[in-house]
């Protein structure tokens, strides 16, 4: 059997991310946190990744995932790592971790120059929206169908909060996003911000079979 190594970038968090402080609660670590990190480090070299809902079994199913290129190059990995994992090393958790795969890094800096980074001057705005959908449907699949709409000025959507209660439905979890947006020619207007907000909800229905949740 042929032995291959690989160069792997592998950055982990735990425990609080935040101090306890008299203003806020102390927050722990998320996936989010590693996610927001990875795809940072990934829009610096290539705008061609997008997500993947496998992962290895060490992280934690339905709070892990993966990014490729192309049809199927597997760039990285993120997550929560599993909790039987965690219980067996008797670490307290969570803990999370990305590994990116730097031997494909080299390929995806030389395909393509990217475009010097622009900066807006005009005001952005955030929508938040929550939706209820099937327990198993993986948020990725929600991000990828409001990042397909191809509106320009949607310049961020992320998940802030994923909810489970027999209050929602047996079968259903209910998913918050915020979607960011931001115009490079002139401020929004509440017009294009509500088409925008309507696009949003009529692709999560259709390509999720998601239900607009009442805040």
């Amino acid at each position: 059997e042929r032995l291959i190594e690989e160069n792997i970038l592998t950055v982990t968090m735990s425990e609080n991310k935040t101090d306890r402080t008299w203003r806020y609660k102390q927050e722990k670590v998320s996936i989010f946190d590693v996610k927001e990190i990875l795809e940072k480090i990934l829009t610096m070299v290539t705008s061609g990744y997008r997500l993947a809902a496998n992962a290895p079994d060490y992280y934690h199913p339905g709070r892990s995932g993966s990014y490729i290129i192309k049809k199927d190059t597997l760039i990285a990995h993120f997550g929560e790592i599993h909790p039987s994992i965690l219980s067996e090393m008797d670490i307290a958790g969570p803990i999370v971790c990305f590994e990116l795969f730097l031997d494909q890094l080299p390929r995806l800096m030389t395909t393509k120059v990217k475009s010097p980074l622009i900066l807006s001057q005009y005001q952005q705005t955030s929508r938040d929206f929550s939706f209820i959908v099937d327990k198993q449907l993986t948020v990725d699949k929600i991000i990828n169908a409001i990042k397909n709409l191809k509106f320009d000025h949607i310049k961020k959507v992320s998940i802030f909060d994923v909810y489970e209660a027999q209050t929602i439905g047996e079968g259903k979890k209910a998913v918050a996003l915020e979607v960011i947006m931001q115009s490079n020619q002139s401020t929004l207007t509440e017009a294009q911000i509500n088409e925008t907000s309507d696009a949003i909800i009529a692709i999560v229905i259709q390509e999720c079979n998601g239900i607009l949740r009442k805040q």
